[in-house]
């Protein structure tokens, strides 16, 4: 709030006595300064909900308000910031696909980077997510990713294009 929006705000009489230099327009000042740092908040409010403005330090928030806190730390690894990001922007959209397959292999994409990933029937109630061999490093966060994403009824096995079982 700027000081001469603070001054209509005062009664008349005080008003009178924001002049230059005096002691209510040193006060009308103070006002002016402390009002700064709270109508910065609310001005940049909504660059913080923005998973893609957000500073890092929200980004892990954000992830827990749309249930998906538990990808970022698995067991084998830590799901980087970017990607955490892209996560919780599309957090409706992944909520829609959740537990189907083209869902689960969109979700393991976006979170582990690794495209040309294969979805393959195994049998009743098992299907093999086959990771290309270029990928293979991230075949353990994909694993990870997998146990804690299938559906329940689901046994999912993850194996590396070319190698064998």
């Amino acid at each position: 709030m700027r000081a001469a929006e603070i001054e209509l705000l005062l009664p008349e009489v005080l008003r009178r006595t924001v002049v230059a230099g005096s002691p209510m327009a040193a006060l009308v000042g103070v006002m002016e300064a402390m009002q700064a740092p709270a109508e910065a908040a609310v001005r940049d409010f909504p660059a913080v909900l923005d998973p893609l403005t957000t500073p890092d330090r929200f980004v892990d928030m954000l992830a827990t308000w749309v249930d998906l806190a538990r990808l970022g730390e698995t067991s084998a690894g830590r799901i980087d910031s970017a990607r955490m990001r892209l996560l919780v922007s599309l957090a409706a959209d992944l909520a829609h696909w959740q537990g189907t397959p083209g869902g689960l292999l969109w979700l393991l994409g976006l979170a582990t980077g690794v495209t040309g990933l294969r979805l393959e029937d195994a049998g009743a109630f098992r299907v093999r997510i086959v990771v290309p061999a270029a990928s293979a490093a991230q075949a353990d966060l994909v694993r990870a990713i997998a146990a804690q994403e299938k559906p329940a009824h689901l046994v999912v096995d993850v194996a590396v294009e070319g190698a064998t079982s």
